[in-house]
């Protein structure tokens, strides 16, 4: 229909201004944002004060796993600063304000990855043996869990201060995983994509005896033939 109306033409582009100013201005051009946030929520098996220092460890330890994981992909890949909003976010319950565990079904799950942007969540169990503590961690990807078969990884990590020097480790392999799998998502340029696939496996263990990093390993690999398919 050709709008003849002078005064009708007016209000047609007074509205259509009114469209892109609100379109602008709530960013619904805008690029989505990465994933950044770890969520963690409380382990189980926390026991004594002993097992409770434990954790808190581990906490410490995984808060500088993804420090030094940013520092290491920026110095390598500059066009990644992104990464240095990379951060663990302590899950707080709302009326204590401390950390809490996570009571909920994996619908409940979801919905907290969904709402809280996090690139992960891990929860899972505090064990020791032998004075020996680690932990078993379930780490959920949502909608990142890309070729992986479940978007729920079980992984372990020994609690030790050893780890406090080290990315090469199966907590770091899936971050970097889901950072891969979060830029394919966002449309980043597939050197990006493959580029923190490669860091992933490159972090592998020379001889997999692990089911978990066994199907990561899987994972990355078909993940980096799909890309490489698309240009044959």
């Amino acid at each position: 229909m050709i709008i003849k109306n002078s005064k009708v033409k007016s209000l047609v582009i007074f509205l259509l201004v009114i469209v892109f100013s609100f379109i602008i201005s709530t960013g619904a051009f805008a690029q989505d944002p990465p994933r950044l946030s770890i969520e963690i929520f409380k382990y189980s098996g926390l026991e004594d004060d002993t097992s409770e220092k434990k954790f808190k460890t581990f906490v410490e330890i995984i808060r500088d796993k993804i420090s030094r994981l940013s520092e290491e992909i920026e110095s390598k890949y500059s066009a990644y600063n992104q990464l240095n909003d990379l951060a663990l976010n302590i899950v707080k319950d709302a009326d204590s304000g401390e950390h809490a565990a996570f009571e909920g079904t994996s619908n409940d799950l979801y919905n907290h990855w969904n709402s809280s942007n996090a690139l992960e969540i891990f929860l899972g169990r505090l064990r020791v043996q032998d004075s020996t503590y680690s932990v078993r961690s379930k780490v959920f990807l949502g909608d990142l869990k890309g070729a992986l078969e479940s978007k729920t990884v079980d992984i372990d990590l020994l609690i030790s201060d050893e780890e406090f020097d080290t990315t090469k480790d199966s907590h770091s392999i899936i971050t970097l995983y889901a950072l891969a799998i979060d830029a394919k998502r966002r449309g980043q340029p597939d050197e990006e994509v493959l580029s923190l696939l490669s860091e992933a496996y490159s972090r592998l263990p020379e001889f997999l005896e692990i089911t978990a990093l066994i199907d990561i390993e899987t994972a990355i690999k078909k993940t980096i033939e799909d890309i490489k398919n698309q240009y044959q």
